[in-house]
């Protein structure tokens, strides 16, 4: 099994995100809101995305695949078997961020081939959300295989968490 090294377009992200009404149709748990903070639309975060996609797969019966894995199945053209660049990032930080830096990526992790956009291994969409399929030592060996790294240093603390350890 190599879904580990699967790969998403910014396009197919941005393709899933508008079919699971994203994120609109998101609403962050007491629960949630107790651990990131007051939920404020438009700075929804990675462990928002997570929720809403486990959500999802769940109420689907879709537990055991990733979303890479579902946009392959169905023949997505932004779905690859191995991604171009493994994209390594916090889930505390905006997912508007995580999708800016996809996209200025996008110049600097080229295909040999104009036509098709590169495609990323991002956390979010290449594991499987309702499984515990991240295990330190795949996850290096599948970098190992795609063989570039796009490495996000700054993500978004929200105030609120300065003083977390």
């Amino acid at each position: 099994d190599n879904h580990l090294q699967m790969g998403v377009s910014l396009q197919a992200v941005m393709d899933f995100l508008c079919a699971i009404d994203w994120p609109s149709g998101y609403e962050r748990s007491e629960s949630d809101c107790d651990r990131n903070g007051r939920h404020v639309h438009g700075d929804e975060i990675g462990y928002d995305l997570v929720t809403h996609i486990r959500k999802l797969l769940e109420a689907k019966g879709l537990d055991d695949f990733s979303v890479a894995e579902l946009l392959w199945a169905q023949g997505h053209e932004g779905v690859s078997l191995c991604a171009d660049a493994f994209l390594s990032h916090a889930q505390i930080e905006k997912v508007t961020l995580t999708l800016a830096v996809m996209a200025n990526a996008r110049g600097i992790v080229r295909r040999c081939w104009w036509w098709q956009p590169p495609t990323f291994f991002v956390d979010y969409f290449v594991l499987r959300q309702c499984q515990s399929d991240f295990s330190p030592k795949e996850v290096s060996h599948a970098i190992g295989q795609i063989g570039h790294l796009v490495i996000m240093l700054d993500p978004h603390v929200d105030e609120s968490h300065k003083d977390d350890p």
